[in-house]
């Protein structure tokens, strides 16, 4: 197919679609967080399936900037790490890339932009959770009262310094020497704003 700048059609969105949903629909109408875990898991084995068969180099989601964000949050309160969804990787094989060109939309934009195209909105299986909804509630919160916070916070992920974080895998703690001379440039230090 000629790429001549417009979207796809939609029944060809529809017979993809239908490819990588289907395995979702095999759980059935069960709404427990394990079974959206499943679906998503399934869904996302299925992506990368249908890429290979199609000879296919990358595969792409739609995961705008709240997704990031929601699931930075979901990993620091519930799982004990810092860690998201980053816009382009490779998958473990090494022989895809994932891009999220929409990393950076803010999801109202994108629900803006899609309603303006007439285009469909399918939510991902995982929005059910409990625990993304409360995290989605926090968010909500903060940038109603601080508009901008959400912008603020993906500058954070995106200006990250290990040496004033806690993990001695990304910074050296433990070589730090008291000489400026000495001292790496991005070892901690004192400053009059601290």
């Amino acid at each position: 197919m000629a790429d001549n700048g417009s979207p796809p059609s939609m029944p060809l969105l529809s017979s993809l679609f239908s490819r990588v949903t289907s395995a979702r629909a095999s759980f059935g109408p069960d709404t427990s967080p394990d079974a959206s875990a499943r679906r998503v898991f399934t869904s996302g084995l299925d992506a990368w399936r249908i890429a290979r068969e199609e000879g296919c180099s990358a595969v792409v989601l739609g995961h705008h900037r709240d997704d990031i964000l929601e699931t930075f949050f979901m990993n620091l309160f519930h799982g004990g790490r810092r860690a998201t969804m980053p816009p382009k990787l490779v998958n473990e094989g090494g022989d895809l890339f994932l891009y999220r060109p929409l990393a950076h939309v803010a999801e109202a934009d994108c629900g803006k932009f899609a309603r303006a195209m007439d285009y469909p909105i399918i939510l991902c299986g995982s929005r059910d959770g409990l625990q993304r909804q409360q995290v989605k509630q926090i968010l909500d919160g903060w940038e109603r009262n601080s508009p901008g916070r959400r912008q603020v916070m993906v500058r954070a992920l995106m200006n990250a310094r290990h040496s004033h974080l806690l993990d001695p895998a990304l910074f050296d703690f433990a070589g730090l020497e008291r000489r400026a001379e000495t001292a790496p440039d991005d070892a901690p230090r004192l400053s009059e704003s601290h």
